[in-house]
């Protein structure tokens, strides 16, 4: 928990303190720089800014969230180019009428691909399937697809 809300809270700074570079071009995936696009539980999630930071060496966290208060966050352990089986996901909904009701989802060891690291991007996908935190609630977050600047922990 302590763990988790650890993320939630630096992912909410990162997108708070960056802005959408919405100017910038696509690429072959489709995804403009600072893009993620997913469904979750059937209905498509866009974000309105998807960043990726570096936590120490080699740990990166990469999020995104919406106006509805949906957040997706991929922890993984490099920025390898491939497909590896390690790494966590959470999923995040939390109402900005009411903060205080919302709702955490996570899933360990998933499976994720990194198409492209260079230049600090780094493009992948990623599904999931998020059990809540607390309780047997069940949510799938499907076709992830993002494309972020990677930026250091300072």
């Amino acid at each position: 928990m302590k763990i988790f809300s650890l993320l939630i809270a630096s992912l909410m700074l990162l997108l708070v303190s960056c802005s959408d570079d919405s100017n910038s071009p696509s690429d072959a995936s489709g995804l403009r720089l600072g893009q993620m696009t997913a469904t979750i539980d059937g209905k498509p999630f866009k974000s309105n800014l998807a960043q990726a930071k570096l936590l120490g060496n080699s740990t990166v966290q990469i999020g995104a969230a919406n106006t509805s208060g949906e957040m997706i966050t991929l922890v993984i352990p490099s920025t390898s180019v491939g497909t590896f089986s390690t790494g966590q996901a959470f999923l995040s909904i939390v109402p900005p009428s009411n903060p205080t009701q919302g709702e955490y989802y996570f899933a360990n060891f998933i499976t994720y691909t990194i198409t492209s690291y260079q230049n600090n991007e780094i493009a992948g996908s990623f599904s999931f399937i998020g059990r809540q935190e607390t309780g047997d609630k069940m949510k799938n977050v499907d076709d992830v697809r993002f494309r972020a600047k990677l930026i250091s922990q300072q």
